[in-house]
């Protein structure tokens, strides 16, 4: 994804950026694996440890990527889209965010990435 968007564009209604918001995650993630790594990976098989780090990483970076979306942008107050005018429909950030995910080799460790993200905010259909 390009930097330049997710710098530019507003994951909160307070202006901070999707960038500053998903670099704040991820520095939690290592917090907690600097805390909590030792413990998580005792509840883990060893075989298990590097694709569960690798999964969280993930499903940290590209959570909100859908907040790129126009309506998303317009109902947080971004002044850049608050005279947009478009047909098109909102759509809940969690259900965008997952086409952002890029080829990472492994169709289990996606699938587990998009259900993560699809899940990280309650969902009523």
């Amino acid at each position: 994804m390009e930097s330049t968007a997710l710098s530019a564009l507003w994951a909160k209604s307070d202006g901070t950026t999707i960038r500053e918001h998903t670099d704040k995650l991820l520095e939690n993630l290592r917090l907690l694996q600097e805390l909590y790594g030792e413990l998580i990976e005792d509840a883990l098989e060893p075989e298990e440890r590097e694709t569960f780090w690798k999964a969280l990483e993930l499903a940290c970076e590209y959570h909100d990527y859908g907040k790129l979306h126009c309506r998303f942008q317009k109902k947080v107050g971004n002044p850049d889209f608050k005279k947009i005018k478009t047909s098109l429909p909102e759509v809940k950030h969690n259900l965008l965010s997952p086409a952002f995910l890029p080829d990472i080799g492994d169709k289990a460790l996606k699938t587990l990435v998009s259900l993560a993200i699809l899940h990280h905010h309650d969902y009523e259909p």
